[in-house]
Formats: C-alpha cells, sequence, structure tokens
C-alpha cells in the first residue's frame, strides 16, 4: 500500500502540472480582452505566475513543517486553486466593471491606467498562483521524511510535476483552446484540479508525519551542508565532523547561486524564443516549441540526477561542475544557432505552405538540438540543491520552499533583463554569451568554496576568462544567416 500511496502521490502531482499550465496559457488569452494588447496581457500573466510560485513557496513553505497530514493540506491546495479556476471568468468580468470605473475616473491619462490595470490583474492571478507555489514544499514535508532519500524524492516530484507542465502546454496550446474554447479549457482544469484535491485528501488522511519540534530554519540554515556533516549514527558514535570556516557559508552561496542559476535559464527562454521566431515563422510557434523543449530537457535532466543525487559526495563541487556544463553547452549553441539555416533546410522546415504536423515536428528537433544539453544539465541541478540544502526533516519543506523561492525569483529577473536590457543594449548573440557567464562564474565561485580545490578553480577561472575573449570577438554577422531564414534582412 506504501508503494501505491506513493506512485498515486506523484500521479496527482504530474496533473497538478498539466493543469498549472492550461491556466497558465487560458488566462493569459483571458487577460487580452481586458488589455487589449497581447504582449501586456501575457507579461502580467507569467509576472504574476511566477511571482505568486515565490510568495507560495516562501510563505506556505515556513508553515509547512508543522503540518501533521502533508498529503491532506496539499489536498486542500488543489481544491481551493480549482475553486478560484471556476470563478476566475466571473471574477474577470467583475474586473473588467472596475476598470471600466478606472477609465471614467482618469479619461485618457494613459499612464495611471495602464499601472491600476495590471496592479488589478496581477493580485487576481496572484492569489491562485500562491497556492500553487506551496504545492512543493507541502510535499516535500511528505517525501522529507526519509531524509536519506530526499534527493530522489523531492526530485521525482519536481521532474513529474514539469513533465505534466509539458503536457498541459502541449494541450492548451495545440489541442484544448482551438477546440474548447478559453472558459472550458479553464473549466476542465478547474475539474482535474479538483480530482487531485479529493483524491490527495482521501490517500493522505492516514498518512501522519510528527510535527516539526520547533527547530527554527535559521538554525537549520546555519549549519554544514549534508555532505560535510558526520553523525553518530553513520559513523558508528563519532563525533560530528566541523566544517572548515569557509564551508560554513556553503549554504548562503548556494542559494545566491541557484538564483543566478534561475536568472540565466529564463533568459534563455526569452532569447531561445527569439533565436526559434526566424526558423518557425511566428512568435506563438517558437514560444510553444521553446517551452516545451526546455522543459522537456528539464524533467528528464531531474529524474535521472534524482535517482543518483543520495548516493553522490561532494555535491558543491558537483553543482558546480553542472553550471559550468551549462554553459559550455550554451556557449556550443551560438555555433549551433548559427548553423541554423543549415539544419533548417535539413529538416525540411518550410515558412509557408508546408505540412503543419511535419514543420512542428522538424522545429522541436531543431529546438532540441540547440537547447537539449543545457537544460538537462539545469534540471540537474534541482535534485543537487535540494540535497545540499534540505538537511533535517523539521525543516525539509521551509528549506525547498525558500530553495524554490530564489531561484525563481531570479527567474523573474532574468526574464524581465532579458526582454527589456539585454536585446536592446547587447543583441541576442552577446546577450547569449553573457548569460553563458554567468553559468561558468556561477560554477567556479561553487567550486572555489570547498578547499584543496584551488587547481578546479584555476581550470574554470581559464575557461571563463577564455570565454570572456570569444565573447568580445562574437560579430553581429555571426547570426545573420539564422536570421534572415524567415525575413529577408532582419536584423540581430
Amino acid at each position: 500500500m506504501k508503494n501505491k500511496q506513493k506512485a498515486l502521490i506523484y500521479v496527482l502531482f504530474f496533473v497538478s502540472g498539466v493543469t498549472g499550465l492550461i491556466y497558465q496559457v487560458a488566462w493569459a488569452r483571458m487577460f487580452i480582452a481586458v488589455f487589449g494588447n497581447t504582449t501586456q496581457a501575457v507579461a502580467t500573466v507569467l509576472a504574476a505566475f511566477m511571482g505568486g510560485l515565490a510568495l507560495g513557496s516562501i510563505v506556505i513553505g515556513r508553515r509547512a513543517d508543522r503540518f501533521a497530514r502533508p498529503v491532506v493540506s496539499y489536498g486542500v491546495l488543489e481544491i481551493l486553486i480549482g475553486v478560484f479556476a471556476i470563478a476566475f471568468p466571473w471574477l474577470l468580468i467583475l474586473l473588467q466593471s472596475l476598470y471600466a470605473g478606472v477609465y471614467a475616473a482618469f479619461g485618457e491619462n494613459t499612464v495611471p491606467l495602464v499601472i491600476i490595470r495590471f496592479l488589478m490583474s496581477f493580485l487576481m492571478v496572484l492569489i491562485p498562483t500562491t497556492l500553487m507555489g506551496g504545492t512543493l514544499p507541502v510535499l516535500s514535508r511528505y517525501a522529507g521524511r526519509e531524509l536519506s532519500k530526499i534527493g530522489k524524492r523531492v526530485g521525482g516530484l519536481y521532474s513529474v510535476n514539469t513533465l505534466g507542465a509539458v503536457l498541459g502546454t502541449l494541450m492548451a496550446g495545440f489541442l484544448l483552446l482551438e477546440f474548447l474554447g478559453v472558459r472550458s479549457s479553464v473549466y476542465l482544469a478547474a475539474i482535474l484540479s479538483l480530482g487531485v484535491g479529493i483524491a490527495a485528501i482521501v490517500t493522505g488522511r492516514s498518512t501522519v508525519v510528527e510535527p516539526s519540534t520547533g527547530l527554527s530554519p535559521a538554525a537549520a540554515d546555519s549549519e554544514a551542508p549534508a555532505e560535510t556533516q558526520g553523525t553518530a549514527e553513520a559513523g558508528g558514535g563519532q563525533r560530528p565532523t566541523q566544517p572548515e570556516p569557509a564551508e560554513r557559508y556553503i549554504p548562503a552561496i548556494v542559494l545566491l547561486c541557484f538564483a543566478v542559476s534561475g536568472a540565466a535559464a529564463l533568459s534563455y527562454e526569452v532569447l531561445y524564443t527569439r533565436v526559434l521566431v526566424f526558423s518557425l515563422g511566428t512568435s506563438a510557434h517558437a514560444f510553444s516549441v521553446m517551452l516545451t523543449t526546455f522543459l522537456v530537457g528539464i524533467a528528464l535532466g531531474s529524474f535521472i540526477v534524482s535517482r543518483l543525487v543520495d548516493r553522490w559526495r561532494n555535491l558543491t563541487d558537483t553543482f558546480g561542475i553542472a553550471e559550468i556544463v551549462i554553459g559550455a553547452a550554451v556557449l556550443a549553441s551560438i555555433l549551433a544557432i548559427s548553423r541554423m539555416d543549415v539544419t533548417h533546410h535539413a529538416l525540411g522546415i518550410r515558412d509557408a505552405g508546408g505540412d503543419l504536423i511535419e514543420n512542428r515536428m522538424a522545429g522541436f528537433l531543431q529546438a532540441a538540438l540547440i537547447m537539449f544539453v543545457p537544460t538537462l544539465f539545469m534540471g540537474a541541478t534541482f535534485p543537487i540543491v535540494t540535497r545540499i540544502y534540505a538537511r533535517r526533516r523539521e525543516t525539509v519543506s521551509f528549506s525547498i520552499g525558500k530553495l524554490y523561492f530564489w531561484n525563481t525569483l531570479g527567474a523573474v529577473a532574468g526574464s524581465l533583463a532579458a526582454g527589456f536590457l539585454l536585446v536592446p543594449l547587447l543583441g541576442t548573440a552577446r546577450a547569449i554569451a553573457l548569460m553563458a557567464a554567468f553559468n561558468l562564474a556561477v560554477g567556479v565561485l561553487l567550486l572555489s568554496c570547498r578547499r584543496n580545490r584551488k587547481v578546479w578553480a584555476g581550470l574554470s577561472a581559464a575557461v571563463l576568462v577564455g570565454f570572456a575573449i570569444l565573447a568580445s570577438s562574437l560579430h553581429p554577422s555571426l547570426f545573420s544567416r539564422t536570421f534572415n531564414i524567415g525575413q529577408e534582412g532582419s536584423e540581430l
């Protein structure tokens, strides 16, 4: 029964990933009626989604360590999400009425109108997304019962939820909105959320996790990471190993590096979408292909590493190596992008008049050639960081929530920086190179944290310096053939 219960919880969290992406796509489409502008509608929903996930992960995660029945608590969150989703179309009508009153008050003064409209819409989406943000920390409380397997358990939850997000993206982008319509798609997702919630409550009633004994999260954060600790249980009565002074700062450094890693990841989403537009023809198609490929790579990387990470040592070093591989793979992707005109024609992608399904399949293959390796290692970092940072059963939920919070805040900053600063100031090629430099810098920092790592730090720094020279020599003509695939004369 215990294994069946775990399998069911994984299935439920997979469905939760499906519904989350359906909501995101459908709500963005609904807000177009409010904003009259696709870009502003999508930006509002994405900002509220990421902000809500960050807020929920830290606020609910801080309290989840006291939940005796975390699976039941997860079910309650899913039911609240479903109820809100059912009410969402009606709340949107109310929002439009309120906006009409605001318009009457301010007239043609567009600045306050845009600000107030954004804030009202943002707060509306923030409520359910905050509940969504709490689901992983709450279920981490259940997974953290076996601390020795926390990398496998929490990484597994993260990977199946991400795979669900892949399916949700495909369903919403290519099936549901076209055949059911926006409102019916939301109602279908709401029914699934309610079903998940009810199933979780029924399943979790018999599972009781001993509540936290009152250990503060701050106290847990002050300890050495799992890889530097020795315990009486593991060491046959040996005294705990005291970390080196520099190693005491590893939890804070890991948190900072995970935030920077999140910023780089979302920047790549924006930048790779911009690249794919010139090959695949439309921004909507390019975004769907990019997001699906991105999520598949992250889910697969998280799944593979979660099966292995609990047996690994020197995890801070492993995290650093993964970041260096990401940076190197992104550098390689720049060269792959510069040859996209070759792969574009080799895969048979046609700008117009070609078979739609064939074009989409070829588009996925082209995106995979560019993005699969870096996204695979991005997904690998989550179970690694979880294993480093979550060290006590009493504070598992708070630790996971804190990780998720900072990674998500970094993601928000990265997406905004890429769209509004990096591309206008540097262009796409140099922007990709700059973000790869951040990954390499994170890797150098992590490898430099521990003693006897001067050789690693020196080699990594040399790679970074070499890359800086490469990045400074990039010329816009490197991408000229790529950006002329779909639009003659397009500029970088």
